[in-house]
């Protein structure tokens, strides 16, 4: 049996930013996902913002998806130049 892997490469951008809301662009390779943040969570919506700020999610992955639940991405980028193309972690922040 054959099994089909796919892999998105992320870049998202910050759009704009007012005193309680946010909206991130995600550019795909299958297209763009505008992402509305919720400031009822603010230490965490700022947490979000500083990766995207530092470039941390460009080139990065979709590592899990389950359908009608969740997709998430972050966290690992696919090393290109590995023959083998690893998987590496993105630094996180103390």
């Amino acid at each position: 049996m054959s099994r089909f892997v796919l892999v998105v490469v992320l870049s998202v951008s910050f759009l704009a930013c007012a005193a309680d809301a946010a909206t991130v662009r995600m550019y795909t390779v299958l297209g763009e996902i505008d992402i509305e943040l919720d400031y009822s969570a603010p230490v965490t919506c700022a947490n979000f913002l500083r990766y995207v700020n530092e470039g941390a999610y460009d080139n990065s992955i979709f590592h899990r998806s389950m359908p009608g639940f969740v997709l998430q991405g972050g966290g690992f980028t696919l090393e290109t130049q590995d023959p083998n193309y690893l998987v590496a972690y993105i630094p996180t922040h103390d």
